[in-house]
């Protein structure tokens, strides 16, 4: 039985290699072009917001399905700490996935790597805007580049941390953001770098 298996593996293999470079369906699979540089998404950096509750135990920490309780935690390039909380309807993770669907990596690094804004006139509302690509996607599809502006507010709750991220949205879209910034693929989501799309 091995030996008819064995038959058919070099014509699996020079399928494979004829395939493997291409930028198009691949038994229903679409694969990126293999010529692509791809750059990931840059990985969230630790800012030890969890320690902080060890070292003030005289702070009211949140629980964990309350509004406050942090999910993850941030730190921007200028060194400020940003909660992610789990909020609800209006603010946090809950309403970010359940309003525009960005996911948590793209959050994370439009806050850490994104450039500051300042759009708001209220004190203490930052504004991070960083943009991503999908290199799968050609150079003047519309949907290839996107801009993912975060509201962050500094303004502390009850346990004495900012309240952190309220709102995370794809500029120049209505409602979710496209598909492939939601749940994003390191193949397929690309950390443009800081600011608008070009």
């Amino acid at each position: 039985m091995a030996r008819k298996y064995g038959r058919y593996l070099p014509t699996l293999a020079i399928l494979g290699m004829a395939c493997g470079g291409c930028a198009g369906p691949v038994f229903g699979v679409v694969q990126p072009s293999r010529s692509a540089s791809i750059a990931h998404v840059p990985k969230p950096q630790v800012s030890g917001l969890s320690k902080l509750y060890t070292r003030r135990p005289n702070r009211k920490a949140y629980p964990v399905n309350s509004a406050g309780y942090i999910y993850r935690d941030f730190r921007t390039s200028e060194g400020v700490d940003v909660p992610y909380r789990l909020g609800n309807s209006r603010f946090g993770l809950t309403m970010i996935k359940s309003r525009y669907g960005t996911a948590t990596s793209v959050v994370a690094a439009t806050v850490e790597h994104g450039r500051l804004y300042h759009f708001s006139r209220r004190p203490g509302i930052n504004t991070y805007v960083a943009w991503f690509y999908n290199p799968v996607l050609p150079a003047g599809d519309p949907y290839r580049d996107v801009s993912v502006e975060t509201v962050v507010n500094l303004t502390p709750m009850q346990d004495g941390l900012p309240k952190g991220v309220i709102s995370a949205d794809a500029l120049h879209y209505h409602g979710s953001v496209p598909g492939w910034i939601a749940g994003p693929n390191p193949d397929i989501c690309v950390f443009g770098g800081p600011g608008v799309a070009p």
